[in-house]
């Protein structure tokens, strides 16, 4: 019957699905999803036929020689639909979409995820120019779907390239970061390995300004599980690196927008108590690289920011929070009055004394911050403390701060002493080495002992 040509085409169809008949089964397949289901559906047909002709001793009506001929494995079936004489099923098998359906259901793992790093990286030359226009490929709605994927087989224990699934999380991650969407940043980077979150999440706080939204991206980011401490101090040196200078002006030099960001961005490093020492280390970089640049006002402004917090809330706390003293009502005074007024008292001395805790504990934070920003510990004036490190960033940094450091020195000192100045200082250490040679001492003055 399903040969019969007399047969309405989708009756023929209908009944080939129930006789393994793929010829008329395929003649109404349109799609790449029809031919697949077409094939596989004739696949059980054949496994089913078959188990049930060895199992049971009896006798069966022969089938088709075209009937086994039609039995194929997985990959022979894939291999008939990239060769489907419909243009559109040959186009759509090489659909990313498509890809991934295959090879999951052919268990080859690593090749997916191989496939996978290929098309968020964008070298993709098996995909036609018509797909990527059509934008089929590593769209935000695709990335999410790999990203999940990826997710999902690490799940299961299949993930067994990190590499490139951290290359589709890496992806999806700054396809976020360009919408600002701070929750989903933080957990997607949070599958990431430990440096690449650091990196990330301080790529995506480098644009944030606002103080609420920059609350709101920490909060995210601590609820990720992320080192916080770490990101923020990345973030300020990563936007302190944004434009450097080696020429020496005059200390008059005017102030940028992107300085201002400079500035602006120590305030990632105040937000926690714990990093007030990093804040100092952090101002301390700035105002060098502020006076290496001749740039006097911002390295003013940056010297002054971190006081400048602890003192705003030191202000606040003791010009607008103190509790008032409540006042007895005007004329006669009554029993209940009275009673009520001993209770408001009572809570008057309770704040008073609450007031007095908080406002001592302000004005020491805002001690300690002065002390730090005059002192600057782990050092002194303009000094940074720098451990012996290897890697070539490291030695890159330590080369830029001693460059610095050396335009400093012929930046401020001719500020400080004329030339002049500096040739009657060398001459008087000179006559001093002299007297004291001739009184039996050393250049320092000590007794020189035989």
């Amino acid at each position: 019957m399903t040969n019969n040509q007399k047969v309405p085409l989708y009756n023929r169809a209908v009944y080939a699905v129930f006789c393994g008949n793929l010829a008329a089964l395929t003649e109404v397949c349109t799609t790449w999803e029809d031919y697949l289901w077409a094939y596989l559906k004739v696949q059980v047909d054949i496994l089913v036929e078959r188990e049930i002709r060895s199992s049971l001793s009896r006798s069966y009506q022969p089938m088709p020689d075209e009937y086994w001929k039609n039995k194929m494995d997985l990959e022979e079936v894939f291999t008939e639909l990239n060769a489907c004489k419909d243009l559109n099923v040959r186009v759509e098998a090489k659909k990313p979409i498509h890809v991934v359906q295959k090879l999951f259901i052919q268990d080859k793992i690593s090749e997916l995820l191989d496939e996978m790093k290929v098309w968020v990286k964008g070298k993709d030359t098996s995909v036609t120019d018509s797909i990527l226009d059509q934008g089929n490929i590593c769209n935000p709605h695709f990335l999410r779907f790999l990203s999940h994927v990826v997710l999902f087989l690490r799940v299961i224990g299949l993930c067994h390239k990190e590499h490139a699934a951290n290359a589709v999380l890496e992806a999806y991650v700054k396809v976020l970061i360009g919408i600002r969407e701070p929750q989903l940043v933080a957990y997607y980077v949070s599958t990431l390995p430990q440096e690449d979150q650091v990196a990330l999440y301080a790529e995506f706080l480098q644009d944030i300004s606002e103080p609420q939204e920059r609350d709101n991206c920490l909060l995210m980011a601590e609820d990720a599980g992320l080192d916080v401490e770490t990101i923020t101090r990345t973030v300020v040196e990563n936007i302190r690196n944004l434009e450097s200078t080696t020429e020496l002006p005059d200390l008059m030099a005017h102030m940028t927008e992107v300085d201002l960001k400079k500035i602006s961005s120590l305030d990632w490093v105040i937000h926690y108590p714990s990093q007030r020492a990093e804040a100092v280390w952090q101002a301390n970089a700035l105002i060098r690289h502020f006076l290496a640049a001749g740039k006097l006002e911002a390295a003013r402004k940056t010297f002054n920011k971190d006081a400048e917090e602890g003192f705003i809330d030191w202000f606040q706390h003791f010009h607008h929070e103190k509790p008032e003293c409540p006042a007895l009502p005007i004329g006669e005074v009554t029993f209940t009055q009275r009673i009520a007024h001993d209770h408001k008292i009572n809570q008057y001395n309770t704040d008073l004394e609450r007031w007095k805790i908080a406002i001592t504990q302000l004005t020491k934070t805002v001690k300690r911050q002065l002390y730090n920003v005059l002192m600057f510990p782990e050092g002194g004036w303009l000094l940074d403390k720098v451990d012996l490190l290897e890697t070539e960033e490291d030695i890159d940094e330590i080369h830029s701060r001693n460059q610095q450091l050396v335009n400093l020195r012929q930046l401020c000192i001719p500020k400080v002493y004329t030339k002049q100045q500096l040739q009657e200082l060398l001459a008087k250490m000179s006559e001093s080495v002299v007297e004291v040679m001739q009184q039996k001492k050393d250049a320092w003055g000590y007794p020189v002992t035989s």
